[in-house]
Order: C-alpha cells, then sequence, then structure tokens
C-alpha cells in the first residue's frame, strides 16, 4: 500500500507548515472536497452547510456518530438555536442528516441528538464518481502529453 506522500498528496506536516503549527494544532476537520465543490448542485445553502461543516467537526471516528448540541452549533454559527433546528429539519427531509434520539442514563431526559451523515456521503457519492473519472481523465491525457513529448525528441 502506498503512503499518502507517495500520491503526491501533502502529508500533515505539510499542512502544518502551511497554517502554522499553532492554527492546526487547534484542530482541524477533514471534509471531501466533492462536498465543497457540489454544495451548489446537492441543494445545501449556506447556513445548512455552515451546521454540516459544525457536524463534521464532531465526527472522530467511523461508526461513532458526533452529537453537538443545537446551543452549540447555534453559538458558534451566530444563529438562534432555532434557526439551527429548522436548517436541521430541512437537511433530515433532503436526506442528508438523520437525527438520531439520545437519552441520559437511568431514565433520564433527552441529551443532544446522534447525527448520521450516511445519506450526505450517498449524494455525494455519485458527484465524487465524476470528479474521479475526470481526474482520471486529466491524468491520462497529461501521461499521452508526456509520452508524446518524449516520443518526439
Amino acid at each position: 500500500m502506498s503512503s499518502i506522500k507517495d500520491r503526491g498528496r501533502p502529508s500533515v506536516r505539510e499542512n502544518e507548515l502551511k497554517w502554522t503549527k499553532d492554527v492546526w494544532d487547534a484542530g482541524w476537520t477533514a471534509i471531501p472536497n466533492t462536498i465543497l465543490t457540489h454544495q451548489h448542485e446537492l441543494k445545501i445553502d449556506p447556513v445548512e452547510f455552515n451546521i454540516l461543516m459544525q457536524i463534521a467537526k464532531h465526527w472522530w471516528y467511523q461508526g461513532r456518530q458526533p452529537y453537538p448540541a443545537k446551543w452549540s452549533i447555534a453559538e458558534t454559527i451566530k444563529r438562534s438555536p432555532r434557526t439551527v433546528q429548522r436548517h436541521l429539519a430541512k437537511l433530515e427531509k433532503k436526506g442528508y442528516i438523520k437525527r438520531v434520539h439520545r437519552f441520559t442514563g437511568n431514565g433520564g431526559g433527552q441529551t443532544s441528538n446522534e447525527y448520521d451523515l450516511s445519506g450526505l456521503i450517498a449524494a455525494a457519492t455519485p458527484h465524487a464518481e465524476t470528479d474521479l473519472r475526470k481526474k482520471r481523465s486529466r491524468r491520462s491525457e497529461g501521461e499521452y502529453a508526456k509520452k508524446s513529448a518524449e516520443a518526439g525528441s
């Protein structure tokens, strides 16, 4: 298996150099470029996108869904909790998230919801496949041009 560096992608260290150690060490979130690039086609408005990024910020492990509180999201993006709630409902209606209710132990009350992002992943996948085909095509064209140039010399 090749390392990330072998595939021509920057290392975590390179990102630290770009952003500075302090900014990088304060925390970072991995977001697929497909979601950034195709948010318009996915019909994700700027507030919804910001909310999705806040949820993603709390998603550290596959198989363990994030569960930021609505008030925390609202405070971070400077919107009311009700606005966040409305946009979460819109994201759920679009099928991008699924809110999973959580409860405190011993019959206690409800706590923050978990957010299942599998719908967003499913919706982004066709766009990712198209992006990958384009990337492979550009790579092939570049390799063809390089071989043609070498053959001509």
